[in-house]
């Protein structure tokens, strides 16, 4: 018997909201269908972990997804917000990129995401604050019971409610994102999302930005800072969703390190909601999705010589911390004040390398080998040469 039906959750969603119906763009009906067909026959969930993905994975967004829809209509001012021109981190998985991501927001001179806020991107009708208080304490429930079913989750990519966070956990919302593949061990989904339209998903991330915007206008002035290792390869998307060009931020390490990295952080995400050990499958997946986006970013980087960008590598930001947020404000334009570095100091501090454990990984943990993940990588190895080595 099937745990879940799409036609029961759209009605669960409405009831829970008072009887919104308008879900928005109906383009995530096809993502959200596939994925329940996939948890119902080929994810391995766990029978102690069923309640957990029908609230917080389908649910949630789906409620948030009403209520957005709801303020669309009663405020269409929102979509009227100018975003400037965005500051987007991308590059590899692994690569450095969350101790950049974070430490830049630190330094308080960014519009910057956090967990809470992209985990209940929507307003609360009825709450005061738009739900604020009930948004974090709802998304700190969640944070608790992901580190105490799989404790591992910290060794990775640890998400802290009140730290700043990738935008694609608001891009969940739209049941057509890769870090939905990355979650659960369905080959169904994972075949689908491989060659799905990514374009509805950009068209409604742009959305959810000036709605978040909208939410907290005292944030306005300030460039947007977001980051997602799967924009690496969709630049062309984002480029053409907002007003003015953004300036990218690509971070860069070695593809044979890349990996097995992201492989040992996806597998305890994935123990939350199934015992298989899916690290060979995975790997392979990851490997040709990474290395397709790589030569698509490589395709855009070369039909677009002028936009502005900065190439970072790995070492810099491990090893060299404050130089390279420096070398960030200089290419933005932007003062490094003396507050600026003391926010990045302060979060260097409090989270030292490994405070969570060193993480073990190697290409055979996912039946592979360097050489043969850099072969996969050949022509990114080859341009970057000089940031991976």
């Amino acid at each position: 018997m099937n745990k879940l039906d799409v036609k029961q959750l759209l009605a669960t969603a409405t009831e829970r909201t008072g009887g919104l119906n308008d879900f928005g763009p109906d383009d995530f009906l096809e993502g959200l269908e596939v994925l329940v067909k996939g948890l119902n026959t080929d994810a391995g969930i766990r029978e102690d972990s069923w309640d957990q993905v029908r609230e917080q994975r389908i649910l949630r967004s789906l409620v948030n997804r009403l209520w957005f829809a709801k303020d669309l209509k009663d405020h269409p001012e929102i979509l009227d917000e100018d975003l400037g021109s965005p500051v987007i981190m991308a590059g590899l998985v692994r690569t450095g990129s969350t101790k950049l991501h974070r430490t830049l927001a630190a330094s308080g001179g960014f519009q910057a995401l956090r967990f809470w806020s992209v985990n209940m991107f929507s307003r609360i009708p009825g709450e005061p604050d738009g739900g604020r208080a009930r948004r974090i304490r709802e998304t700190r429930q969640q944070e608790a019971w992901m580190y105490a079913t799989s404790p591992d989750v910290h060794l990775g990519h640890p998400l802290y409610t009140e730290e700043a966070e990738e935008d694609q956990w608001m891009m969940e919302a739209t049941f057509r994102h890769p870090l939905i593949f990355g979650m659960f061990a369905s080959p169904t989904y994972a075949q689908w999302i491989a060659q799905a339209d990514m374009r509805p998903t950009f068209d409604y991330y742009i959305k959810q930005l000036k709605y978040l915007q909208w939410q907290f206008p005292e944030q306005r002035g300030k460039p947007w800072l977001v980051k997602t290792p799967n924009h690496f390869g969709s630049e062309s998307f984002l480029t053409s969703i907002f007003d003015k060009p953004p300036r990218f931020l690509f971070t860069h390490r070695d593809p044979a390190k890349c990996i097995p990295s992201i492989v040992s952080t996806v597998m305890p995400m994935r123990a939350l909601y199934t015992d298989r050990d899916t690290r060979h499958s995975f790997g392979a997946e990851v490997i040709a999705m990474y290395a397709h986006g790589a030569n698509e970013h490589l395709r855009w980087r070369d039909s677009h010589p002028g936009n502005p960008m900065i190439d970072i590598s790995f070492r810099d930001i491990t090893q060299r911390g404050i130089d390279t947020v420096h070398r960030i404000y200089d290419f933005l334009g932007m003062p490094f004040t003396a507050a600026a570095e003391q926010g990045v100091r302060d979060w260097e501090a409090a989270n030292p390398k490994d405070k969570h454990g060193k993480a073990e990984y190697s290409p055979a943990d996912l039946g592979s080998t360097e050489e043969a993940i850099r072969t996969a990588f050949k022509p990114y190895v080859e341009r970057f040469a000089d940031y991976i080595g």
